[in-house]
């Protein structure tokens, strides 16, 4: 059984091949105009033929196929027998391109297409330039600078992102706050005490302890003195500390020191709050306490003391 097809465009029969025709999926390109066109379509069965025209198959190969090379291999066309009494056709001459002209590139993919729709691109040009438009398979083209910022611009002035921004603006802000007043517990609870119960709860979920202040500096002692008890070797201490400050203070510690009467270091100790007999562990803004204390030293005799205050 022998199969022709005949060129879409010039009307001249060719003599094709099955196996061929399923490697290029039935498409031809015409030997005598350059026609690309799908002999499938228009194949039917002949006889003998007497006539001869080269045919030119598309076959797998490079992205883009020249259009002036033939395939050496490419099934040889011929007419009909019916028409072996007609004279030959003489081959009609490519005509030149004119700055009119269009040529057209097909290209295809390296798997074996099964249909003309599975061509993986195609380009047209004029006068050898490719168009402005983008190919199917063509990495796009990158955006100018002044484009991309003014989209981002826009982006960010939308309601949504706006209203997103100014409800984490406000968490942030108050999450802020709490971390701030945490930090600042005590001077807060001091100077404000109706701050104290919220500041209180907030401890109780971070862990934290609210503390009188330590300003070392608004506390000071009034009066002093150590007295000793008979001709025993017990001595009383009193201390009268004050506090200059608007706020409720913690109440310091004594650091003691007793001498003899060439003012050797004879006993050396630090008393607290409560060693001193205090029944509170702060003192009231511009308040004054009283303390005071019992010493034993032996068998030594104190001739002179120091005391100065701090917080341990």
């Amino acid at each position: 059984m022998t199969l022709a097809t005949r060129c879409t465009a010039c009307g001249t029969t060719f003599k094709v091949v099955q196996d061929q025709l399923k490697v290029s999926a039935g498409w031809v390109r015409c030997g005598r105009c350059n026609e690309v066109f799908n002999a499938i379509e228009g194949l039917f069965e002949v006889g003998a033929v007497t006539s001869v025209t080269p045919v030119v198959a598309m076959s797998v190969g490079p992205p883009e196929i020249d259009a002036d090379v033939a395939d050496a291999g490419a099934p040889q066309a011929a007419e009909p027998a019916g028409e072996s009494s007609l004279p030959t056709p003489t081959p009609t001459p490519t005509p030149t391109p004119t700055p009119e002209s269009v040529a057209v590139l097909v290209s295809v993919s390296s798997a074996l297409p099964e249909s003309p729709a599975q061509v993986t691109g195609w380009r047209v040009e004029v006068n050898g330039a490719a168009p402005a438009t983008r190919l199917p398979n063509d990495s796009p083209e990158p955006m100018p600078d002044f484009v991309r910022q003014a989209e981002q611009a826009q982006r960010w002035r939308r309601p949504g992102v706006r209203l997103g921004l100014a409800t984490a603006a406000a968490l942030l802000a108050a999450a802020l706050g709490v971390q701030l007043a945490l930090q600042s517990r005590d001077t807060l609870a001091a100077e404000w005490p109706a701050s104290r119960p919220w500041l209180a709860q907030a401890c109780e979920l971070t862990g934290c302890q609210i503390e009188p202040l330590r300003r070392i500096a608004a506390l000071s002692v009034e009066s002093s003195g150590l007295d000793q008890l008979g001709s025993t070797t017990i001595y009383k201490l009193s201390a009268v500390l004050r506090n200059r400050g608007d706020v409720e203070l913690l109440l310091p510690a004594l650091d003691l020191v007793l001498s003899d009467a060439q003012g050797a270091v004879i006993a050396r100790r630090v008393l607290s709050a409560t060693e001193l007999g205090s029944p509170s562990h702060t003192l009231a803004a511009r308040g004054e306490l009283s303390l005071q204390a019992s010493l034993n030293t032996g068998d030594r005799r104190v001739a002179g003391y120091t005391i100065e205050i701090f917080y341990p």
